[in-house]
């Protein structure tokens, strides 16, 4: 039968002895923050460790209590980092980015065995709502798309998306453009041109790759 009383709660704290961060966990939970360090995933936390990096300093931790259930767990959680308050809120010291409790539909457990499983994978591409587009599909997609001659209908259609939109080469729309008006040579345009069908086909490329 699964321990149910195998978890704990724990605090890090910077060199100059205040809290940076209030968790609960179980097993190693408290050595993946060390491994992360300034690679975390919580960039606040990441900030601290490299600064304490650069500064030749240590965060330590500490094991507030221990053999918990998860409910015991996630209360004394809630209850420390009200106590010592948010950063991102400008209420306290603390690099944690929730209230903590808020519990998971994958067991800690389960998370560290599927990054084990996933290390060194590529990450897969994904499209519209998280939708993963394999390699094959990709390059399907770029052959339909190929030579495709786009109806006068279609284009209105994508000029009425876009209107009034920023450009992101330069933050502005079109009209508040310094080159908004201005008539362009024979040859300007050839070579704007070329240029656009040369970074079309390296994306082409790209996409048949994978």
């Amino acid at each position: 039968m699964e321990n149910l009383r195998r978890f704990y709660v724990y605090v890090l704290f910077r060199a100059d002895g205040r809290p940076c961060y209030v968790g609960k966990g179980s097993g190693k939970r408290t050595k993946d923050h060390f491994r992360m360090g300034k690679r975390h995933y919580n960039l606040r936390l990441a900030n601290i460790f490299a600064k304490h990096e650069r500064e030749g300093l240590s965060v330590r931790e500490e094991i507030r209590a221990k053999n918990l259930t998860e409910a015991e767990a996630f209360d004394l959680e809630r209850s420390l980092i009200a106590q010592h308050g948010r950063a991102d809120l400008g209420m306290g010291c603390l690099a944690n980015l929730t209230d903590g409790g808020e519990g998971s539909l994958i067991g800690e457990d389960a998370r560290r065995k599927i990054s084990r499983a996933n290390k060194g994978k590529p990450c897969p591409q994904r499209g519209r709502k998280g939708r993963i587009i394999s390699a094959e599909t990709r390059a399907k997609m770029s052959a339909a798309q190929k030579g495709h001659i786009w109806s006068t209908e279609q284009r209105e259609k994508q000029s009425r998306r876009f209107l009034g939109k920023p450009r992101p080469e330069c933050g502005r729309s079109g009209s508040e453009s310094k080159h908004f008006g201005e008539k362009r040579s024979a040859e300007s345009r050839a070579l704007m041109s070329l240029k656009a069908k040369e970074r079309w086909a390296k994306k082409r490329l790209e996409a048949q790759n994978g």
